[in-house]
């Protein structure tokens, strides 16, 4: 993505045609608290997770493991994120794309954080 084109989605798109925004800066790790909505395997062997945050931001992560195993609200127990369920997690904002497609109408258009680098901790609901 250009960096005239990205300045334009930040600053001069209309809101109402660009959903969600652009999290931090790139190459920079945070702690989040994301909702897992989808999980795909690919014929390539690794799987396609999309998130969502709090604020409605969208997430996406290609990684090879078969899902995401947190500790309970316990503390004493690794469970397996399901679909729907929230999280706490480090993870890398490694790229800002605008996707299309996934999260409406065909012609909807939103912003999303490519994430990697993904550190489970705990689950949250």
């Amino acid at each position: 993505m250009t960096k005239d084109f990205k300045t334009y989605l930040e600053n001069d798109a209309p809101e109402a045609e660009l959903d969600g925004k652009f999290v931090s800066k790139l190459r920079s790790r945070h702690d989040f608290v994301l909702k897992l909505i989808e999980r795909k395997s690919t014929t390539r062997g690794y799987y396609v997770y999309r998130f969502v945050d709090r604020h409605n931001n969208k997430y996406i992560a290609f990684d090879g493991r078969d899902g995401f195993f947190v500790d309970n609200q316990e503390g004493d127990k690794r469970h397996l994120v399901e679909t729907y369920e929230c999280f706490t997690c480090k993870a890398t904002i490694i790229r800002h794309e605008v996707a299309e497609f996934k999260y409406g109408s065909p012609d909807s258009k939103f912003k999303q954080n490519v994430i990697n680098r993904i550190k489970p901790g705990k689950l949250v609901s």
